[in-house]
């Protein structure tokens, strides 16, 4: 990463070594449950732990490669299309993990292990993907710009993985909200291929759930991005992350202590539409009143920000054309000519004695 050295440091303490360290307990751990004795060779072992071995090598290699990507994106040059490598990686990420889910729901006969581990996925790289993108600066160099496709169709493909904060967000949009369209088309289609049920519950306050966090975080990474280009457009797009995070915590902190200022108690069950923050507890209590105030009022603050960025957003969409050579010649530019000295110089010294 192009940051301190102590930075570096602080990244390996807090974020490598944990890593670390739960990879190894989680591959000694699985294979003691399963045993390294008679499991060898009773075949519990090959049965049993293996699998989940492989399983978890195999997350923490994806997990790796992703910070490893994020770093190769920090030092490349911003003349340079830094983001291409990063957000392929992203999507091969995404298709494998749904895979992997997908094998081990075929394994274990139980649809869940899908619509748990695949929406719990498509969920996170999606809020760390709107997290991420509103910092990408949108100016589109000419070095980028020799590399957009011409073809119409390839282009629309290339714009979701070329730099900028659009394609980010629209890119990061697909991985959340299509993860949860196969999630319930596997939850339709698992009965018909198994012949077994697909579910235990209903998977409806999952969805209105995944589709309100959704709304909200789309809602203020627009706001943000809005807010960036219209009070502090010299700044650097870094600080739209900020206001990003400003604008979900502020306002619910803010609420709360209002609320007990002005009743000297504190507000416990409420519900409060627009304030993202607040809706956890409508999703966790199963309120369907609550429920459908907070989806409302997220889908109207997601659309009043698509109103406010729409400019933009057809600015960028427009902006995204591969390199044109200039039609008209750049006029050359004059020779320098020494110019004769004035009458009143004398450029020879006169000559002394």
């Amino acid at each position: 990463m192009g940051i301190h050295f102590i930075f570096k440091i602080l990244i390996a303490l807090f974020v490598g070594l944990p890593l670390i360290f739960y990879t190894m307990a989680a591959v000694l751990g699985t294979a003691m449950i399963a045993g390294f004795g008679g499991a060898l060779s009773g075949g519990r072992f090959l049965a049993e732990a293996l699998p989940i071995i492989l399983t978890i090598l195999l997350n923490i290699g994806l997990a790796a490669g992703l910070l490893f990507f994020l770093c190769v994106s920090f030092i490349t040059p911003r003349t340079a299309n830094r983001e291409f490598p990063l957000r392929v990686y992203c999507a091969v990420m995404w298709a494998v993990i749904g895979l992997e889910a997908g094998v081990w729901t075929l394994v274990k006969d139980d649809w869940e292990i899908f619509g748990y581990v695949f929406g719990a996925f498509c969920g996170l790289l999606g809020a760390l993907g709107i997290f991420y993108a509103i910092g990408q600066e949108d100016h589109l160099s000419v070095r980028v710009r020799r590399d957009i496709p011409r073809n119409p169709l390839r282009r629309a493909v290339a714009f979701l993985f070329f730099n900028g904060a659009l394609g980010g967000l629209i890119l990061s949009c697909l991985f959340s909200f299509g993860g949860l369209l196969l999630i319930f088309a596997s939850l339709e289609a698992w009965p018909m291929l198994t012949g077994s049920s697909s579910s235990t519950h209903d998977w409806s306050e999952f969805c209105s759930g995944f589709i309100i966090l959704g709304l909200y975080l789309i809602a203020h990474a627009l706001m943000s991005l809005w807010i960036h280009r219209t009070w502090l457009p010299t700044r650097s797009p870094m600080w739209s992350r900020l206001f990003f995070l400003v604008s979900i915590v502020i306002p619910y902190c803010a609420t709360y202590v209002i609320y007990y200022l002005f009743t000297q108690d504190f507000l416990e069950d409420g519900t409060i539409p627009g304030i993202m923050l607040n809706s956890f507890y409508a999703i966790a209590d199963g309120d369907e009143e609550s429920v459908y105030a907070h989806l409302i009022a997220a889908l109207v603050l997601a659309v009043g920000a698509l109103v406010l960025n729409a400019k933009w957003i057809f600015e960028r969409l427009k902006d995204f054309k591969p390199y044109e050579r200039p039609t008209t010649p750049v006029p050359p530019t004059p020779p320098v000519t020494q110019t004769a000295p004035a009458a009143n110089e004398n450029p020879i010294p006169p000559k002394l004695g």
